[in-house]
């Protein structure tokens, strides 16, 4: 069951320079040891990326960005409440997940635990709120909630959808997701940006990351990783209607040999590519889709951004969160 409550306008923004008061006061190596100029670091947010994303990125996607330059970018902003109905016996399976590796669980053995403990859907309740609304409530309290069976379990999304020109009447498309309270399943959802194929198409450029903050207890302390999405990964799949990415959400375990348990606090998603402009429109226009998993059988996933949209098979497996619509005026 998806139900869907309006209760906001989405936000567009114009993105302007952010970056300035970041440079001087960041300008210093980030987790991976790139120690960036201001000039560089300038040159990240015209091409739409945040001060977390710059402090955790890679090599391999600092060297796919440092010769491109944004002209001038435009991003919208949507804020949404999950509601989630919670099958009996759900969060005992999630927290009897045991591995000895907190880098390398196997989600093979997540997906055999969950399919043999739950035996129906998780039922979604989708609300839009305001910006406000989001950090008043998704920010506040613990960061994952679970009580009796049958559980509700509320979980905050934000998702950014932008289009950045790079000049040459080449454009980047992308698609940010940051979860501030976690989904009760987290299994392998899909994150894609639709365009209009009749005046403009895909031409590479494409990657895509996870990155995610763990709360190590007993002894609290904060632990983060990421995992990356290259062009060579068969997690994308490739339409002249767009790119779409599947990416499998980091779990909650507990390390069976320390004893120590890793619950995810934060989680963020991001992909994007280039388009090129054919045609003679006024405006390059990019449809932001997420389609979160809310069923733990096994399925062969069908994905298809055509129409403007995400559309995700077999249907009765995902809930669909509300598109997003960017839109930039061609100069």
């Amino acid at each position: 069951m998806k139900r869907l409550v309006v209760g906001s306008l989405l936000c567009a923004v114009l993105y302007l320079a952010e970056g300035e008061a970041f440079a001087k006061e960041y300008a210093l190596e980030n987790v991976n040891g790139i120690d960036f100029s201001d000039e560089e670091i300038e040159q990240l947010f015209s091409l739409a990326f945040t001060k977390d994303e710059i402090l955790n990125m890679t090599e391999d996607e600092w060297n796919q960005n440092k010769n491109l330059e944004g002209f001038e970018t435009v991003e919208v902003e949507q804020y949404l409440k999950i509601t989630e109905t919670v099958p009996e016996g759900f969060e005992e399976t999630i927290l009897s997940i045991e591995t000895g590796d907190p880098e390398t669980e196997e989600s093979s053995l997540i997906q055999r635990k969950l399919q043999t403990s739950i035996d129906s859907v998780i039922e979604t309740e989708i609300e839009l709120i305001s910006k406000e609304e989001f950090e008043r409530e998704s920010l506040s309290g613990s960061e994952y909630q679970v009580s009796a069976n049958p559980t509700k379990s509320t979980s905050y999304k934000k998702m950014t959808t932008s289009i950045t020109s790079l000049g040459n009447k080449k454009y980047r498309v992308k698609n940010n997701i940051t979860w501030t309270k976690m989904p009760s399943m987290r299994m392998t959802d899909v994150n894609a940006v639709s365009i209009r194929s009749s005046d403009v198409r895909p031409v590479g450029g494409e990657y895509g990351k996870q990155t995610w903050k763990y709360k190590v207890t007993p002894r609290t302390h904060y632990k983060t990783g990421s995992a990356e999405y290259k062009s060579s990964s068969n997690k994308w799949k490739y339409q002249a209607s767009g790119y779409s990415l599947k990416q499998n959400l980091k779990n909650d375990y507990k390390d069976r040999l320390s004893q120590q348990s890793y619950q995810v606090v934060e989680l963020n998603l991001y992909m994007y590519y280039t388009i090129q402009q054919d045609g003679k429109a006024s405006y390059i226009d990019a449809y932001g889709g997420y389609a979160h998993r809310t069923n733990p059988a096994n399925a062969s996933i069908g994905i298809s951004t055509g129409g403007l949209s995400l559309s995700v098979t077999p249907s009765g497996y995902f809930s669909h969160h509300p598109t997003t619509h960017a839109a930039l005026k061609v100069r």
